[in-house]
């Protein structure tokens, strides 16, 4: 039969001849079948072509098909199909049983089979082997004559392994189930049975390379049919001889083709193609960009471009621009352009944003996968409910699928709650009793949630092999009418025009229950636990690949290089022409690695594809790629990430600038021609935004952008009203008006002190946190501040205790303070003040628990060492300042802002301490903190640290009732709640109690007063350092310069001006001052933005001009001592 290669480069018309032969047939009233064979992804291409392009009226006769459909109709008519088939996720399911079954026998791979993509490398192993007809037989040869030979003992175990597998295979799959490369056998053995292959002309189109199975079908097709005729992207010239030109390496792969289908004695006829279909530019392109000679052109063209940029999101804008003005200025049609780039999983995100704001119809030829579809997660959140006994994330998973019994609305609402009340596990079948709002609603939705899943689970604990796991998940699929569901999607999508949704949503149902049918096939016995069972079904919903078909014609095709070849176009974009984007160099050699391959194909396994195959067959994709172009040629690349890592252009950028030695790369920084940047309506705003900015600073626009903003404001008035509010805008908050304020703040006005921190630190951040008060999702876990709270409250009742109980501090012992602390603590947390419910929700919070008893201990005993080494004795826990409800308090601070209007200031103070002295009571107040904190004088006065210094001006002005006499100042302290540690290892004359003591020392400041000092601690004159307060004695007896103690005079004179300065804060708040203006210290980065929550609202940019930090001195004692001196006698305290 006759049998005929078209051979030609690129554009020669190989595909034209072919249309113009089958013309002649249809012409001619052929009584043949007309076959058009093409690779899978072209048949739509091939058919949109035909049609397009055959004059006759009547094409019925022509099909065209891929060799697996060819196959198909072979087997209609002369059968040959009777076991069944396995695919893809079947084999890797059976692969995955004979490892389980074999694993004794394996040297190499008995752990490698449980890794991750092992099964899928070794699938595909194995089908590479059966393409290429290497059988169990010829690797036994191999490894018993030839391999030994060369003394490799890692390839000789791996190929004993691979033999062991490959022959197991053949066991399970024989007279039982046939795979892909199994059809191809029996298409191939059926060709000489088939009348319809004998009355057949076939065309055999857009392939480059066929593997073994493929040039023995070829071969078979010859012999039988009426004629067959191939096409071959291949320089003529080389037919003969490979290095007869300059740019053979394109070629090579394409040439042992050639070799391949012509090696055995049959008769062909060559159709040797030389006429171009180029541009005088993309045909130097086309010849040269390959070749190994050192060719240069002067030729000055815009038909072939170069550009760089800054990253791959202005690279798409860049794109973009030039594609509306080759549709605006030149006539193109959107489907004239195709884009093709290096990496698509960066370059599809910029590519939807970019041309989308552009107004560029587009279509993305890419394969989708289905681990987002909602069909995919409902099945995995399935299993991890069961599995993980119905944890908080699996459940929601479930429930969000749009799949559930539950809507939307009713999800989110019961998300909420079951956060809010720590709802998961058995909580779920057990009826609400919480004291709430709603609960009936709430007890609703569960149940409806639940309904026969508490059966559905037992039932589930009970499974154990993969044939009862599938069809418990296909009653769960048919319970909740999944397949009707999505099919009622699919048809919302269409109505909506959402077509490429449609197409995956209708896919994903068929691919889902072929794989579950297919772990039936092949594994419906094994032995496999559920969550065995979970990781394989989604390993087989992660090898499914989704194509869509675009719905429409006239669009930008984008798509990856070596995919976006199989067409012509007129202008071709390559985006990301970068090192290791467009130029991989990958070897793709899987299980075997190269020298291995080089090894087997020594010993005569010559099918086996080795490095040097790979990088021919990229140079030859390229070659495709770059001879993709038929007028117009843009080659541009990156030169950073948006990240800002930096990127190197590909060699070929060089080979292009090296080709045309006129040619001028453009950039984005020297792009001078206004008019590039006039586009669509979309995209010419984020340019006119910069121009009109760059004109608000120097004063200066050119008449383009004024004709620009001129169409927008007689055409497009929203967009201009944005522009100028974007550009007129100031991130400020204005105050709050008067009317407001009376609103907000009722008389009298009360205000906590650590308010006035707040507005200190940023008075946005204060307006947010106490006046608009956004409440964050309720979520039932144990927070920092929960243990915070829990400190406070199990150390003031064991200092509450002491005092109640009149107990004796100079007698009690460790084991006392303990058994009081532990008392104290487990108290609060069983009185419930707080919800505690979440310690003991799972071991890390049980952990928590521990730890806070723990502390508890460790601050009772250390407060009570303390008080045993001075006179002071506690004499109140948790007084009030301001707060008449208790029995104890004191009156609050007044704070007069004019002669209408005062404040008045409120808190606790965690503890006071008294000492009786000269008939004076001398008072301390002690705070409890969970992290470490001193008193910073700098920061007290200006305003980030006023607590404890205005709870003490409360106590000294209006505190006298309180004492036996009238108060005197002691001292001001943090007290430290927790356990630290030491190092062991250093050998120290004190104990690791003794220095764990001295870390717990109290924070702050003490009355520079010896008798005051020795009664915090008795013991400092002889050390000469207290390991109680921060205060040190020199030689001659006077405190250190390092000590933190006041005189009187001093102490009350801070006093004082703390009072001013929270005057001044309570007057800026009380004139509705609410600025966006944090502080920042001058030495160091600390801002309140750090862990503020209100980030997002006040929109604080430091980097723009209209946002700054209010900066903040580190002020010395010294200095801010002399300073509040000078400003005179303190007001009386």
């Amino acid at each position: 039969m006759g049998f005929k290669i078209v051979a030609g480069r690129a554009k020669t018309g190989k595909s034209t001849y072919i249309y113009d032969e089958i013309n002649k047939e249809i012409s001619n009233g052929s009584k043949n079948n007309l076959l058009l064979v093409v690779p899978e992804q072209m048949t739509y291409q091939s058919e949109y072509e035909v049609i397009d392009r055959i004059s006759s009226s009547g094409i019925m006769s022509l099909e065209v098909l891929s060799f697996k459909r060819l196959g198909y109709k072979v087997f209609e008519e002369v059968g040959g199909l009777k076991v069944q088939e396995i695919n893809r996720y079947g084999k890797i399911m059976l692969l995955k049983k004979i490892f389980e079954e074999n694993k004794d026998k394996l040297k190499l791979f008995k752990k490698a089979s449980r890794q991750e993509g092992f099964l899928r490398e070794f699938d595909s192993l194995i089908s590479e082997l059966k393409q290429n007809m290497v059988s169990e037989e010829f690797l036994e040869q191999i490894l018993k004559h030839k391999v030994t030979e060369n003394d490799n003992h890692l390839l000789n175990s791996k190929l004993e392994d691979i033999l062991t597998i490959y022959s197991e295979i053949n066991k399970h799959t024989k007279d039982r189930f046939f795979d892909e490369e199994d059809k191809m056998d029996l298409f191939i053995s059926a060709v000489a049975k088939s009348k319809f292959v004998r009355n057949s002309i076939i065309w055999i189109d857009g392939f480059e390379s066929f593997n073994g199975q493929r040039l023995k079908l070829i071969k078979e097709l010859v012999k039988y049919a009426v004629s067959v005729t191939v096409t071959l992207n291949i320089d003529p010239a080389c037919i003969n001889s490979l290095q007869s030109i300059d740019d053979w390496e394109a070629f090579k792969t394409v040439h042992e083709t050639f070799k391949s289908l012509t090696d055995e004695d049959v008769s062909f006829e060559i159709e040797a193609l030389n006429e171009h279909a180029f541009a005088e530019e993309i045909k130097i392109v086309e010849k040269s960009m390959f070749s190994l000679k050192d060719e240069k052109f002067s030729i000055l063209t815009d038909k072939v471009q170069l550009r760089s940029s800054l990253n791959p999101y202005t690279e798409t804008e860049k794109t973009a621009l030039e594609i509306i003005c080759l549709v605006r200025d030149q006539g193109y049609r959107w489907k004239d352009i195709g884009v093709a780039v290096g990496d698509m999983d960066t370059y599809s995100i910029n590519v939807k944003k970019v041309f989308t704001q552009f107004e560029i119809p587009f279509f993305l030829d890419m394969k989708r996968d289905i681990m987002g579809n909602p069909l995919t997660k409902f099945i995995l959140s399935l299993f991890d409910m069961f599995i993980y006994n119905f944890k908080h994330d699996s459940v929601f998973e479930f429930l969000k699928t749009g799949f559930s019994v539950l809507n939307y609305d009713e999800v989110s609402k019961l998300e909420n709650f079951a956060l809010q009340y720590g709802i998961e596990g058995e909580k779920w079948f057990r009826a609400f009793r919480f004291k709430c709002d709603g609960i009936e609603y709430f007890n609703s939705l569960r149940e409806k949630f639940t309904s026969g899943m508490k059966e559905a689970k037992t039932q589930f604990k009970k499974l154990d092999n993969a044939m009862d796991i599938t069809l418990f998940l296909f009653d769960f699929l048919d319970k909740f009418n999944v397949q009707e569901k999505i099919e009622r999607q699919v048809n919302v999508f269409k109505k909506s025009n959402l077509y490429e949704l449609s197409s995956e949503n209708a896919q994903v149902w068929n691919y889902v229950v072929e794989i579950l049918e297919q772990i039936i096939l092949t594994g419906g016995n094994m032995e496999i636990n559920p969550s065995d069972y979970r990781k394989m079904i989604e390993a087989g919903f992660r090898e499914v690949k989704i194509s869509i078909i675009p719905p429409t014609l006239d669009k930008v095709t984008v798509g990856e290089t070596d995919k976006i070849s199989v067409k012509s176009y007129k202008a071709l974009f390559i985006l990301g022409a970068n090192e290791g984007k467009l130029d991989s160099r990958s070897s793709e050699s899987g299980l075997l690695l190269n020298d291995e391959r080089e090894i087997l194909a020594a010993s005569g396994m010559k099918a086996i594809n080795n490095a040097d195959y790979y990088m021919y067959r990229e140079k030859h994709m390229l070659y495709k790629l770059f001879s993709s172009a038929g007028e117009r040629l843009y080659l541009s690349y990156a030169m950073g990430t948006s990240e800002g890592k930096s990127l190197q252009p590909s060699m070929y950028t060089e080979r292009l600038k090296s080709l045309f030695t006129g040619i001028k790369e453009k950039s984005d920084l020297s792009d001078t021609w206004e008019l590039d940047n006039v586009s669509s309506v979309g995209g010419t705003v984020d340019t006119l935004v910069s121009k009109l900015r760059d004109f608000s600073e120097s004063g200066e626009i050119t008449d383009v952008w004024k004709n620009v903003y001129a169409w927008y404001e007689e055409n497009d008035e929203n967009t201009i009203n944005i522009i100028k509010l974007g550009l007129l805008y100031e991130n400020r908050a204005e105050n709050i008006n008067k009317e407001n304020l009376e609103k907000i703040y009722q008389m009298p006005v009360t205000m906590s002190v650590s308010r006035l921190e707040s507005f200190a630190a940023c008075p946005f951040k204060f307006f947010m946190e106490n006046i608009i008060k956004p409440q964050p999702r309720i979520v039932q876990k144990v927070e920092f501040y929960d243990i915070g709270n829990i400190y406070h409250q199990a150390v003031e009742r064991f200092t509450n205790e002491i005092i109640s109980s009149n107990i004796d501090i100079d007698t009690m012992d460790e084991e006392m303070a303990r058994k009081i602390s532990c008392v104290c603590t487990e108290n609060i947390l069983a009185e419930g003040e707080m919800d505690y419910i979440a310690l003991d929700a799972n071991e890390r919070n049980k952990y928590m628990k521990e730890k806070i008893k723990r502390l508890v201990n460790r601050a009772a005993d250390t407060i009570i060492k303390q008080l045993q080494r001075g006179s002071f004795r506690p004499k109140f826990t948790e007084l009030s300042i301001g707060d008449k409800d208790g029995n104890i308090f004191v009156e609050p601070v007044e704070i007069k802002i004019d002669n209408d209007l005062s404040i008045y200031f409120q808190g606790r103070i965690d503890r006071v301490d008294t000492f009786e002295k000269e008939q004076k009571t001398y008072v301390n107040i002690i705070d409890y903190k969970s992290s470490y904190k001193d008193i910073d004088l700098s920061d007290a006065v200006q305003g980030l640290q006023l607590q404890l210094l205005v709870y003490m001006s409360a106590i000294m002005k209006n505190g006298e009732k309180l004492f036996a006499s009238k108060p005197e100042i002691g001292g001001a302290y943090y007290f430290l709640i927790d356990d630290p540690l030491v190092d062991g290892d250093v050998v120290l004359e004190s104990t690791p109690q003794d220095l764990i003591f001295n870390k717990l020392s109290l924070k702050g400041y003490v009355l520079e007063d010896s008798e005051i000092i020795t009664g915090m601690d008795n013991e400092i004159g002889d050390k000469k350092a207290s390991d109680i307060i921060p205060v040190t004695f020199n030689k001659d007896g006077s405190t250190s310069k390092s000590s933190k103690t006041l005189t009187d005079k001093e102490f009350k004179a801070l006093l004082s001006k703390t009072d001013s300065v929270a005057k001044d804060i309570a007057g800026k708040i009380l004139a509705g001052n609410i600025g966006i203006n944090p502080y920042r210290k001058e030495s160091g980065d600390k801002v309140p933005c750090s862990f503020c929550d209100f980030r997002g609202v006040c929109q604080f940019d430091p980097s723009s001009d209209k946002n700054s930090y209010r900066k903040i001195k580190k002020l010395k004692k010294d200095e801010i001592m002399l300073e509040i001196m000078k400003e005179g006698e303190p007001d009386e305290i």
